[in-house]
Formats: C-alpha cells, sequence, structure tokens
C-alpha cells in the first residue's frame, strides 16, 4: 500500500451513486463528483511556521470530491485516487 505525503489523500472509488435531490441516479460525468472510501492519509500539511495541521479526514471516511481533481494510480491491479485534502467537497456522516 502507498503511504501519501503531506496533506493528500488515497481514495478508492465506492459504488454508491450520487442521488439528485427527487433521488434521480446521476452518472459522475452529469455531477463531476465522485465518492470514495478513503484508504490511506498523510500526517496533514505543514506551513511555513512549522506548525502540522493535522488531516480533517481518516482511513474509512466516505468522502466526495470532484474527479477531475484526481491523479488516477494503478496499484496491484486496483484504481485509486490520490488527491489534496482541500479537494474534497464532503465526508458523509453515518
Amino acid at each position: 500500500m502507498l503511504r501519501p505525503i503531506e496533506d493528500r489523500v488515497m481514495v478508492e472509488l465506492s459504488n454508491k451513486e450520487s442521488l439528485s435531490a427527487g433521488g434521480i441516479v446521476l452518472p459522475p460525468t452529469e455531477t463531476n463528483c465522485v465518492i470514495g472510501i478513503v484508504k490511506a492519509i498523510g500526517p496533514g500539511r505543514t506551513f511555513d511556521s512549522g506548525v502540522l495541521k493535522p488531516m480533517t479526514v481518516q482511513v474509512g471516511d466516505t468522502i466526495y470530491f470532484k474527479q477531475d481533481n484526481a491523479v488516477e494510480l494503478q496499484v496491484s491491479g486496483k484504481s485509486y485516487y490520490i488527491i489534496s485534502e482541500p479537494v474534497v467537497l464532503a465526508i458523509e456522516d453515518l
């Protein structure tokens, strides 16, 4: 498994679908927003002052993010996306 650096997040796409307000399934091409499961996180962002801002997302979180801000990687035959934490639009509460 890869270990992201700084404020990077490693995400695996979820099978969950985005729904419209009326309950209609929206494909990722319509919303440009995808749902993923956080598989690994970096330690956080270090500011010039040396202060570390810890990550908001945690491993196992279900997140929504814009796929066009992600870098796709293949690791052991599986697709993962690396994004910066500020690209995360929302964390799903269970």
